[in-house]
């Protein structure tokens, strides 16, 4: 999760298990007008094998379809899907099984993802075809459910996606503006809290020095716009607001400070 960042670092902030596993959520958002219910992210989905399961500690209670119905919202009353990519952890709920079948979960929404990342999705070359499975995408395509849109898109009013490549080509976040406020879920650009400073990169992306520059773009306007953010992998979720002290980013949340190490 953090690259080239040795271990000595990063553990003091997210401390390990034996098997060098760390603890992350796949957080989603909801956003509900008097006209709309969108859904941003889709997670890793329920479709998992106890195998997977167990290899990767998933913990199971409060899954995405049992939030949504604790906020009394059937997946049928999804108008939109946002996906900031199509990897597993992303899309896996965006399909579920039914009499045996897989089936698209949000049947009456349009899925809007970039044109870039459903083209790789669906067609991926061999060394990220393990992040993109058939099951959790190829149902919604059949279906004519993806919306692809081409570079920065308003999908509603306030409610705009912007390319953030680097993670994959076709990477995007969302903002999502109120008067004077701005939310920005950032997808994996900033996955976790101590990803607001830039040298903490992921492996995972496909092209690392173009993350650095995307998060050095962003988070200077987020800073000097005072933006609100939400951290997709963030164990906890919750909302919060990054300043700079100096250079050093400095994360302001509802529950407390949190501060990255440099």
């Amino acid at each position: 999760m953090f690259g080239v960042v040795p271990k000595i670092l990063w553990e003091r902030f997210y401390p390990c298990d034996e098997k060098n596993r760390i603890q992350l959520g796949t957080n989603s958002l909801l956003i509900r007008s008097d006209s709309q219910t969108v859904l941003v992210e889709a997670g890793i989905g329920e479709k998992w094998n106890q195998k997977w399961l167990d290899m990767h500690a998933v913990e199971r209670e409060n899954g995405l379809f049992d939030k949504l119905e604790h906020l009394g919202v059937a997946p049928q009353e999804i108008d939109t899907v946002i996906l900031t990519h199509l990897h597993y952890d992303h899309s896996g709920s965006l399909t579920r099984e039914r009499e045996g079948e897989i089936v698209p979960a949000f049947e009456n929404a349009r899925h809007i993802v970039q044109k870039t990342e459903l083209d790789m999705a669906l067609s991926p070359p061999a060394r990220v075809a393990p992040s993109y499975l058939p099951e959790n995408l190829q149902p919604v395509q059949d279906a004519h459910l993806f919306d692809p849109v081409d570079g920065p898109s308003e999908i509603l009013p306030g409610l705009e996606v912007v390319p953030t490549p680097g993670h994959t080509p076709g990477h995007q976040s969302l903002l999502l503006r109120d008067g004077d406020r701005t939310l920005a879920f950032w997808g994996d650009l900033f996955p976790t809290p101590q990803h607001v400073h830039p040298p903490y990169v992921m492996a995972f992306d496909l092209d690392p020095a173009r993350t650095l520059e995307e998060k050095k773009k962003w988070l200077a306007r987020a800073t000097d716009e005072q933006w609100d953010w939400i951290w997709t992998h963030a164990p906890t979720p919750f909302i919060g607001r990054v300043a700079l002290d100096g250079r050093k980013p400095v994360i302001e949340s509802r529950s407390g400070s949190i501060t990255p190490d440099s």
